[in-house]
C-alpha cells in the first residue's frame, strides 16, 4: 500500500508496496510522487480517478511498472480515501496478463497460418478448375490409320491442328522421319485397350489416345494440343512445392520458436538457425557472428560451408569499425572464383544490431522476406540472452559510480589484446586522474569527494562510444579503454575531453563553494607502443601532465 497526499506524493509505504512494485528501500520512494515513481510521468496519469474528482471506492486501474532491476511487472491500483490522503493499493497479475499475451500470441499464429493454408487452398482449387474448363472447351482431332501407319481419315479439326505440308504418316503429321519408339503398331496393333502418348512437336505438346480398331487392323487416334493443359499442370506443381516449402519453413520456425524458448545455451540454436535456414533459402553456406555485450567484441560465431579463411575475414568485417559501416544496410561481395557473399545485420527488439548473418547466395536469390522470417525472432532471442549477460555483470561494476571495475577492464583488455593479435583491430588506453581530490576530501569530507568522482564518471561515460569501456580502477583514477582506435584517435579523444568536456566540470561542494574538475591524462595505441606496455606508457604520460599541472598550481600538501 502507497499513502499519498493531495499532491500525489508520497507520505507512508509499507514494505509489501515496495517487494510489489520493486522500486527499491522505502525511503527511496518518499517524498516522490506516485505517477513519477510508479509509471515515470512528469504529470497525474490520464484517467487519474484523482484528478478527475471521481468516486474512489469503486475505481480499479491496471499498472505496468518497470522495477529497479529492469523487470517488468503489471499491477492491478485500487484507491481508497484516507481522511485528507489517498491509500493506493496494488495486486500483482504479471501473471494473468503475461498469460493472456501468450494466448493471443498463439491465437493469432494460429489464425495466419490457418489464413495462409486457406489461401493457398482457394488458389490451388481454382488452377484446378481452370484446367478443368479448358479440357472441356479443347476440340479433339480425329485421325484413323492403317496398320503401316498411314492416314485413312482426318476430321476437321485434325487437318485445322496439322496444316497439310504433304505428310501420309502419324508419324510424319509429328514431324518425325520414322515410327515412334513406343509405338505399339508393328504390322498389326497388339493394343487390347485404349493407350495414350505425348509428343512435343515445335514446341508444343500433342498427346494422342490410340485406340485399335478390330476389323481393319488399324486404329483411331485422338489427337490434342495439350500445350496448355501441360504447362499449367507443371505451374500446378510448382505451387505444389511452393505450398510444401511454406509448410516446411513453417516448420522449422515453429521449432526454432521452440528451441528459443527452451534452450539456455545460444550456440546450440544458432547452430540449428543455421540448418534450418540453409535448408529453407537452398544456400549452400551460411554464418553467424554474434556480438558480446560490446558491440566491438564478438560473443561467438558459426558457420556452415565457410572454410577458415573465408570466417576470419567475415568476422574481421565485423569488427572492424571501417569495414562494419558496409554492413549496416547489408551488403553483397563479388568474386571472380566464387559466389557472392550476402550479409546483413542481425538486429534484436531495440533494433540495434547484435550481430551479422552471411550466406552464399544460391543460383535463385535467398528471398528478403524469408529472411527476415528467420533472422527477426533469432535477433529478439540473442537481445534478450545479452541482457541476461548484462544483469549478470552488475557484479563488475563499481558501486559509487556505475563504471566497471578493474576486473572487467582486465577481461576487457584480453578481448582487444585477441582481436589485434588475430584481426589487426587495433585499440588504445586512456589513463586518467583527479587532481586535487585530497584537498577536496580533507576541507569538504570525502561525501564531497565522492560529489566529484561521480561527475568525472558522468562526463567520461557520456564522452565515450557504446563499443568502449569506463573502468574506475582505483580513489580517483579512471582508465577508458578505446576500440578500432590508434594513437591519433586516443589524442583526438583527450583533445575533446580538455575543450569541450573538462571545463564544463565543476561540484557544488558546499553552499557557496563551486569546485572546477580537473583531470591529468595519458594516453597510448597499440600502433605506437606493444600491447604490453600500453598501460605502463599511458599511466606515465598522465604523470607527466600531473606535473605540468602542480607546475602551474600550488599543490596541496
Amino acid at each position: 500500500m502507497l499513502v499519498i497526499d493531495t499532491d500525489y506524493r508520497v507520505i507512508a509505504v509499507n514494505r509489501y508496496a515496495v517487494e510489489l512494485t520493486g522500486l527499491g528501500a522505502p525511503g527511496a520512494l518518499m517524498g516522490k510522487t506516485c505517477f513519477g515513481a510508479l509509471v515515470s510521468r512528469t504529470a497525474p496519469c490520464d484517467q487519474c480517478p484523482i484528478e478527475r474528482g471521481r468516486p474512489l471506492a469503486s475505481i480499479e486501474h491496471s499498472l505496468k511498472v518497470v522495477t529497479a532491476g529492469k523487470a517488468i511487472r503489471y499491477l492491478k491500483e485500487g484507491f481508497t480515501p484516507w481522511g485528507k490522503a489517498v491509500a493506493l493499493t496494488f495486486s500483482d497479475v504479471t501473471r494473468e496478463i503475461l498469460a493472456l499475451q501468450k494466448a493471443d500470441r498463439a491465437r493469432k499464429e494460429a489464425l495466419a497460418k490457418k489464413m495462409l493454408l486457406e489461401r493457398l487452398r482457394k488458389e490451388d482449387a481454382a488452377e484446378k478448375a481452370k484446367i478443368s474448363g479448358l479440357l472441356d472447351a479443347l476440340p479433339d482431332a480425329l485421325l484413323t490409320i492403317d496398320r503401316n501407319y498411314r492416314i485413312v481419315h482426318m476430321n476437321s479439326a485434325a487437318r485445322n491442328m496439322l496444316p497439310d505440308v504433304g505428310f501420309s504418316t502419324c508419324y510424319e503429321a509429328l514431324r518425325r522421319r520414322e515410327p515412334c519408339a513406343s509405338c505399339p503398331a508393328e504390322g498389326v496393333f497388339t493394343l487390347t485397350e485404349s493407350l495414350k502418348v505425348t509428343h512435343l512437336v515445335d514446341g508444343d505438346y500433342y498427346t494422342e489416345s490410340i485406340t485399335p480398331v478390330d476389323d481393319s487392323n488399324g486404329a483411331a487416334i485422338l489427337l490434342r494440343n495439350t500445350t496448355r493443359e501441360i504447362q499449367l499442370i507443371e505451374k500446378i506443381r510448382e505451387q505444389q512445392k511452393t505450398i510444401a516449402k511454406s509448410n516446411e519453413i513453417l516448420a522449422s520456425l515453429v521449432r526454432l520458436g521452440g528451441a528459443m524458448r527452451t534452450e539456455e545455451d545460444p550456440e546450440p540454436v544458432t547452430h540449428l538457425f543455421l540448418d534450418l535456414f540453409l535448408s529453407a533459402c537452398g544456400a549452400t553456406s551460411a554464418a553467424l557472428v554474434v556480438f558480446d555485450k560490446r558491440a566491438s567484441s564478438v560473443w561467438f560465431s558459426a558457420q556452415r560451408g565457410f572454410d577458415d579463411s573465408t570466417m576470419h575475414e567475415l568476422i574481421k568485417t565485423c569488427l572492424s569499425e571501417r569495414r562494419s559501416r558496409r554492413l549496416e544496410q547489408g551488403f553483397r561481395s563479388e568474386a571472380p572464383t566464387r559466389s557472392a557473399i550476402v550479409g546483413l545485420p542481425i538486429r534484436g527488439s531495440d533494433e540495434q544490431q547484435v550481430g551479422y548473418a552471411f550466406w552464399v547466395e544460391p543460383e535463385d536469390p535467398v528471398d528478403g522476406q524469408l529472411v527476415s522470417l528467420f533472422l527477426e525472432p533469432f535477433g529478439a532471442f540473442i537481445h534478450s540472452q545479452l541482457l541476461m549477460r548484462l544483469l549478470q555483470e552488475k557484479a563488475n561494476t563499481d558501486p559509487l559510480t556505475g563504471a566497471y571495475n578493474r576486473g572487467y577492464l582486465s577481461n576487457a583488455l584480453e578481448e582487444e589484446r585477441a582481436k589485434y593479435a588475430l584481426y589487426e583491430i587495433p585499440y588504445a588506453i586512456v589513463v586518467a586522474d583527479v587532481n586535487g581530490l585530497k584537498q577536496v576530501n580533507d576541507q569538504h569530507g570525502h561525501e564531497a569527494g565522492d560529489k566529484v568522482i561521480i561527475a568525472v564518471a558522468a562526463q567520461l561515460g557520456a564522452a565515450i562510444r557504446a563499443t568502449d569501456v569506463l573502468a574506475r580502477t582505483g580513489g580517483d583514477e579512471f582508465v577508458v579503454l578505446l576500440t578500432n582506435a590508434g594513437q591519433a584517435d586516443a589524442e583526438s579523444f583527450l583533445a575533446r575531453l580538455r575543450q569541450n568536456v573538462l571545463p564544463g566540470i565543476s561540484v557544488d561542494l558546499a553552499e557557496g563553494v563551486t569546485w572546477p574538475v580537473t583531470l591529468s591524462m595519458g594516453a597510448c595505441g597499440v600502433d605506437e607502443a606493444p600491447p604490453a606496455d600500453l598501460t605502463k606508457i599511458a599511466d606515465e604520460r598522465m604523470y607527466e601532465a600531473k606535473s605540468k599541472h602542480y607546475a602551474a598550481e600550488a599543490r596541496y600538501r
